[in-house]
C-alpha cells in the first residue's frame, strides 16, 4: 500500500514540473489518494529520509489551504522536497545450490515453468524469490 502511494506521490509531483521543493496541497490534489493515506505516507517518506518536509510561514493562507497541507501534533508542513538523488547502489548477486531435489522433481518444475508460463525454472525461482521477500 505504502509504495503505490508513495509512486502515486512522486506522480503527482512529476507533473507539477521540477522545483527545488513542491507545495503538500498541490502534489495531495494531483495525486487522488485518500486524506490519511497521503498524510501518513509523506510523514513515512519523511521518517524514512526519502524526502524532507519543510514548516514554512502560513499566516498568509486561509483555513482551507491550510486543511489541505500536512500536520503532525503542532506542526504544519507546507512543502517538501526529495532527497533521494544518489546513484543506486551496485546489485551484488550470489549463486544458489539446492540440495536434495530429486532429478525428477527438478525436471517436472522445468518442465511446468515453461509450459505454464513460457519462462526457464530459473527466471521463475528468482521471482518467487523476489515475491517472499516483497510480502515480509
Amino acid at each position: 500500500m505504502r509504495w503505490k502511494a508513495e509512486q502515486a506521490i512522486r506522480r503527482a509531483a512529476a507533473e507539477l514540473g521540477n522545483p527545488s521543493s513542491y507545495r503538500l496541497d498541490k502534489v495531495r490534489a494531483g495525486a487522488g489518494l485518500h486524506r490519511k493515506v497521503f498524510d501518513k505516507t509523506i510523514l513515512d517518506m519523511a521518517r524514512v529520509g526519502t524526502i524532507e518536509l519543510f514548516g514554512n510561514d502560513i499566516s498568509g493562507m486561509s483555513g482551507a489551504e491550510i486543511a489541505n497541507l500536512v500536520q503532525h501534533g503542532t506542526t504544519i508542513y507546507v512543502s517538501f522536497a526529495f532527497l533521494d538523488v544518489r546513484e543506486p547502489e551496485p546489485v551484488e548477486t550470489v549463486s544458489v545450490q539446492i540440495d536434495n531435489i530429486e532429478q525428477v522433481q527438478w525436471d517436472k518444475f522445468r518442465y511446468l515453468c515453461k509450459t505454464r508460463e513460457n519462462k526457464e525454472a530459473v527466471q521463475k525461482l528468482k521471482e518467487m524469490i523476489y515475491e517472499y521477500v516483497r510480502k515480509t
